[in-house]
């Protein structure tokens, strides 16, 4: 129900978006606005970060409903903690259409594929 465009993280990037443009969504945002997608991801955790992990996997109550496994654990755990990457380093197709105001076909570096 809150999947909508107005809600997702890529929709307060804006031209040009640079790795180091892209903006952080608000801690207290809509959900949506704090989903990641691990199609892409590179973790290297401390010690202290990977028993962060362990222990939401045997304590957090949104593990059973969890639709995405991976993505919906690192989201949870580090919640407010993690920096988006840009559009284009993710590029969906049903964002072309989407978020128009900030795709452009030049602009693409990874395209995942569904």
């Amino acid at each position: 129900m809150n999947r909508v465009p107005a809600n997702c993280g890529l929709s307060i990037q804006q031209k040009p978006t640079t790795l180091d443009s892209v903006p952080i969504p608000k801690i207290d945002g809509p959900r949506t606005s704090h989903l990641l997608n691990s199609g892409l991801v590179i973790l290297q955790p401390s010690e202290k970060a990977l028993d962060e992990v362990v222990n939401f996997l045997n304590t957090s109550p949104t593990i059973a409903a969890s639709r995405f496994a991976d993505q919906d654990v690192i989201a949870g755990v580090f919640h407010g903690r993690w920096r988006p990457l840009p559009w284009w380093a993710n590029a969906l197709k049903p964002g072309r259409a989407v978020h128009q105001n900030v795709w452009e076909d030049s602009e693409v570096r990874l395209i995942h594929f569904m």
